[in-house]
C-alpha cells in the first residue's frame, strides 16, 4: 500500500502541471480577440450621380431583375484568387454594407443615369416600382476576383418593353487587375460595374421608333 501511495504521488504533481496547461490553453482560445470587421460599399461617383439630375422627361428605364451568382449570396466578400482553380474563400472580417445585388444595381443606375442624361432618361432600380418604358433583365454568371489579380464579371442582358417584347440581348464580359487588398478588390468590381453600365446605356434602345408601343393587334 506504500508503495502505491508513493507512486501516486510522484505522478500528481505531472497531471496537475498538464490540467494547469490545457485550462490555460482553453481560456486563451475563450479570450482572443476576434479581428475587427470593416464594411465595405460601391463608392458613389459625385459627377455620375450630379449628371442625372436634369434627366426627368425622357424614357424611364428600370434596371432589373437582377440575379447573381449563389456564391454570391453572403455578407462576406467573396475571394477566388484563380478563374481556373476551384478553389476559393470569403474574407471573414471583410463585410458588404449593403447587399451585394442593391449594390450592383445601384452603381450600374449611377452609370447609366449618367451616360444617357443627354438623352433625357430616366434610370432606377426595379425595386422602386415605377412606371417603366423599359427594363433590362441582367443575369450575372461570374463577378469575383482577389487582390492583386484580375477580377472578373461576366454577364446577360436583355431590354424588354413595357409589353413585353425583348427588344435587345447581349452579353458583357471583362477584367480588371485589382490593387492590393480587399479596398482594391471593391474598387475593380466597382469599375467593371460602370463600364458594363455604359456598355448597356450604349445598348439601350431609346429612339422614337423603339421606344413607341406597340400597337395593338
Amino acid at each position: 500500500m506504500r508503495n502505491m501511495f508513493s507512486a501516486a504521488m510522484r505522478f500528481t504533481p505531472v497531471r496537475f502541471a498538464a490540467a494547469a496547461v490545457l485550462s490555460l490553453a482553453l481560456a486563451g482560445c475563450l479570450f482572443r480577440e476576434s479581428p475587427v470587421a470593416s464594411w465595405y460599399v460601391f463608392p458613389s461617383s459625385p459627377a455620375e450621380t450630379s449628371g442625372q439630375s436634369s434627366a426627368l422627361q425622357g424614357p424611364r428605364i428600370a434596371v432589373g431583375p437582377l440575379t447573381l451568382p449563389a456564391y454570391l449570396d453572403r455578407s462576406n466578400v467573396f475571394i477566388r484568387q484563380d478563374a481556373a482553380s476551384p478553389a476559393a474563400r470569403i474574407a471573414p472580417a471583410a463585410l458588404w454594407g449593403e447587399p451585394l445585388e442593391e449594390g450592383v444595381a445601384r452603381v450600374l443606375c449611377e452609370s447609366m443615369g449618367a451616360a444617357l442624361a443627354s438623352r433625357q432618361a430616366v434610370v432606377f432600380p426595379l425595386e422602386l416600382a415605377l412606371p417603366a418604358d423599359w427594363r433590362v433583365f441582367i443575369h450575372v454568371v461570374r463577378f469575383d476576383g482577389a487582390p492583386n489579380a484580375p477580377v472578373a464579371l461576366k454577364a446577360s442582358w436583355s431590354f424588354v418593353s413595357a409589353t413585353g417584347e425583348v427588344r435587345r440581348t447581349g452579353q458583357f464580359s471583362d477584367t480588371v487587375t485589382a490593387a492590393g487588398g480587399v479596398d482594391g478588390l471593391v474598387l475593380a468590381q466597382d469599375t467593371l460595374l460602370r463600364r458594363f453600365g455604359k456598355t448597356l446605356a450604349e445598348a439601350a434602345p431609346l429612339t422614337p421608333q423603339e421606344t413607341k408601343p406597340a400597337r395593338a393587334k
